[in-house]
């Protein structure tokens, strides 16, 4: 399982974690794309949505690229170091291409202390999450979905009704 994030933004700045920030909106009980994918550490990595692949910055690899029948782009396996991190999805983009220019519209982040979004990790609950970024759009026993519109939203997965840790973020935008 993994986290997914998509999207186009400033990446690859070093940092030591993100600190889970009430913004404005959350206050509010609203969601805001803007304010809770600008706020994404990966590995180290200060990443701002949108992202091309080369601004995730040193020791990333995509591999084993497979284009998706959808038309969004292509799938590849993202490893950090040598270790698989989950996977991302280019735009414009064929399996045997340069990624480094290429835009990313998808990013499914293994569930790992190695990254945060907006604060959140995968050690938070659902209720946490609510408290951090605002009311979801859609929730159930195993998904909190926080939609901007159908090509921007942010969706939490768990592995069970009764889990409390996060097994995968999807950060989409398409």
């Amino acid at each position: 399982m993994g986290i997914l994030v998509v999207g186009s933004v400033s990446c690859g700045e070093k940092d030591s974690g993100t600190v889970a920030v009430m913004g404005e909106h959350a206050q509010k009980g609203e969601f805001d794309y803007a304010e809770t994918v600008g706020n994404i550490v990966f590995c180290g990595n200060n990443i701002k949505m949108p992202c091309t692949f080369s601004g995730f910055g040193d020791g990333f690899t995509a591999k084993d690229g497979v284009v998706l029948e959808s038309g969004i782009g292509t799938y590849f396996h993202l490893d950090y170091n040598d270790e698989e991190v989950g996977g991302i999805v280019l735009a414009d983009c064929k399996a045997n291409d340069d990624v480094a220019d290429k835009n990313i519209v998808r990013i499914d982040i293994n569930a790992t202390e190695k990254c945060s979004i907006n604060g959140i990790d995968c050690s938070d609950t659902f209720n946490k999450i609510e408290q951090t970024i605002g009311t979801p759009t859609y929730t159930d026993d195993f998904h909190a979905k926080y939609a901007e519109s159908e090509n921007q939203y942010v969706e939490f997965k768990r592995a069970s009704k009764n889990s409390k840790d996060i097994v995968e973020v999807t950060i989409f935008n398409g």
